[in-house]
């Protein structure tokens, strides 16, 4: 998997993208499809596959190994929260992978965020259903992020529960020409990963047959509070930074007429501070920073 650092250590960071699972870093390029290309499909005559794996019960368990570690990462489809999205749990040891983010399957197409409301920070990881040579593109903050291009279909994986036979290979590229390749079950659903320093396998699942119950639309924000959440209260870090040291203070600073409480961050060595607005909802504690808006806030605590 590929992070970005974030400022604010107390802070499920922002720019880690999806799980583990997918390894990627979020990108244009057109491929032309030739005769000679398989048809969309998980039959060999073109036939539609039917994309099952997204219900709230599954599992997966994936072995994940980097060269800083080797650990396992349990996920579970938690909740569907709105129609066709659905709530991921994470449940490792691995500190760069948050503890939850959000799957939606639309038409086939299957896309992430770490941000429920926001729309724009949804990005396509898998299209289901669609010929080899089927790119598309996504951008953060303005710039290109990455190209993925369906590279394979019908790709014989082997998992914790023995081989796969419907997947799709997906090619993703950055700006500065760094490959990876992850791969797709529309039955088991995310499988790994692989660049070469990082893989990730999948070592068990277990599909559900749970109906669909969501509701039609996210539920709006509680705004609720947290019984430590209070103007004038602060705390001081020490920070252990492996060659130095240093301290961190971080200050509830007032408090908005929604209960969105504004939180500055400063750290004793370095110049300046920031400021970030935290709020709860649906038992999330959930922060956003200058500039954004409420629903671009990321969840720190549950």
């Amino acid at each position: 998997m590929y992070i970005e650092y974030y400022s604010n250590p107390f802070y499920i960071n922002k720019s880690i993208l999806f799980l583990a699972c997918t390894g990627l870093v979020i990108f244009f390029s057109s491929c032309k499809k030739s005769d000679s290309d398989p048809s969309p499909g998980g039959g060999s005559d073109g036939t539609s596959v039917e994309v099952t794996f997204l219900k709230v019960g599954a599992t997966s368990t994936y072995a994940e190994s980097s060269f800083f570690y080797d650990d396992t990462i349990y996920t579970v489809v938690d909740k569907e929260v709105a129609k066709d999205t659905f709530l991921i749990r994470n449940y490792t040891s691995i500190p760069t992978v948050g503890a939850s983010q959000y799957l939606a399957l639309t038409n086939d197409v299957l896309s992430y965020s770490y941000r429920l409301r926001d729309q724009n920070s949804y990005q396509i990881l898998c299209k289901f259903n669609k010929p080899v040579g089927t790119s598309w593109t996504a951008s953060r903050n303005g710039t290109l992020a990455y190209t993925a291009t369906i590279d394979a279909l019908n790709v014989t994986i082997a998992t914790g529960k023995g081989n796969l036979t419907d997947v799709v290979k997906v090619k993703f590229v950055t700006p500065a020409n760094s490959t990876s390749y992850q791969y797709f079950s529309p039955t088991a659903g995310v499988l790994g990963a692989g660049n070469g320093t990082e893989t990730l396998y999948l070592k068990n699942y277990t599909l559900s047959n749970t109906s669909s119950i969501s509701p039609s639309q996210v539920p709006a924000i509680t705004f609720g509070s947290f019984p430590f959440l209070s103007v004038g209260k602060y705390w001081n870090y020490y920070l252990d930074l492996g060659s130095s040291a240093d301290s961190m203070k971080l200050e509830v600073l007032s408090k908005d007429s929604r209960n969105v409480y504004k939180v500055n961050i400063k750290i004793k060595n370095s110049a300046g501070s920031i400021n970030e607005y935290w709020l709860e909802d649906n038992g999330y504690l959930m922060a956003y920073q200058e500039g954004e808006t409420v629903l671009q806030a990321d969840p720190i605590y549950l």
